[in-house]
């Protein structure tokens, strides 16, 4: 079983910088509505399969808040980091998404099973 023990978000969604570290076998998100933990949730799922089942347009997935500076330039990462010290990486961007593992180029086809998510959402 794979287990993230990081995850930083930059600029995804309402997520300008984020970056924690887990130490318990379980984790709650709990707060408010509209801070951002369905965000979360999107970021893991982006990068275990390679999309989001919110949007397939990928400028929704850029902080809102830069989009006004620059659309052309305007960028957002998830970065995971696994127990045995594996990290990955998704660069969006408005026309792609790119992913690396420990630095190196990977299509999520060839990804698809190495990071195992599971998603219940009453959106389905």
């Amino acid at each position: 079983m794979v287990k993230i023990s990081q995850l930083t978000l930059q600029d995804f969604r309402s997520h300008e910088k984020l970056h924690w570290k887990f130490s318990a076998e379980k984790i709650i998100f709990l707060g408010r509505n509209g801070i951002g933990k369905t965000n979360i949730l999107e970021a893991l799922n982006i990068l275990s399969i390679g999309r989001s089942w919110r949007t397939k347009n990928n400028e929704n997935l850029i902080n809102n808040s830069l989009k006004k500076i620059s659309r052309e330039n305007n960028s957002a990462l998830i970065s995971v980091t696994t127990d045995d010290e594996i990290k990955y990486e998704t660069m969006i961007t408005a026309r792609s998404k790119k992913l690396t593992r420990n630095d190196k180029n990977k299509t999520f086809k060839s990804h698809l099973g190495s990071l195992p998510t599971l998603l219940f959402t009453p959106e389905l």
